[in-house]
């Protein structure tokens, strides 16, 4: 009986860059119940940004796991730019996009009700007042989460040319190997 010896290496990142994408494609051609596939666009965007980062830390950096949790999420940014001689302007795309995509994530991940107030005035007693949104809530709509897709996708492929990756980062979500002796 032939016995075998197979390995395969999994790139969450990869297959999260691919959520983020077609729930963006399936919110911009279906209206109904595209808040949520946006919301869901924009979470992937920023756990594949995660992912991302997790990886090259631990190829670019020394006690990664060890690290990455004390640093928090910019810090580990600002580590692995430093790591790859990188200083791109923070406050220009898609870099500034960086924060954004993290704290809406941090808003929905550790979420908490949250009340919300506003305070103006109508034209007519007919017209309906707007209704009063938290800041994460605001965010999601078409354009933000095709920015949160766009900026995510150029960081990660930025970051990965400048770690002297040949490949694009998205190409494979996963690689295997396999040897099967008679």
């Amino acid at each position: 009986m032939p016995t075998f010896n197979t390995e395969r290496t999994t790139y969450p990142y990869v297959y999260l860059h691919e959520a983020s994408y077609y729930s963006l494609q399936e919110a911009i051609t279906e209206e109904q119940g595209s808040f949520f596939k946006f919301m869901g666009s924009m979470l992937f965007a920023s756990f594949s940004m995660e992912g991302y980062i997790n990886f090259l830390g631990e190829k670019k950096v020394s006690g990664w796991r060890q690290k990455e949790r004390k640093l928090g999420r910019a810090g580990r940014l600002s580590v692995l730019l430093q790591v790859l001689g990188m200083s791109p302007s923070m406050a220009r795309r898609p870099f500034k996009t960086y924060k954004e995509l993290f704290d809406f994530r941090d808003a929905l991940v550790h979420s908490r009700v949250v009340t919300t107030n506003l305070v103006s005035s109508l034209i007519s007693t007919e017209q309906h007042p707007p209704k009063p949104l938290p800041e994460w809530e605001q965010l999601i709509n078409q354009q933000t989460a095709q920015r949160f897709f766009d900026d995510s996708s150029r960081i990660i492929r930025i970051m990965n040319q400048k770690a002297g990756h040949d490949r694009d980062p998205f190409t494979t979500p996963w690689v295997g190997q396999w040897e099967i002796k008679p």
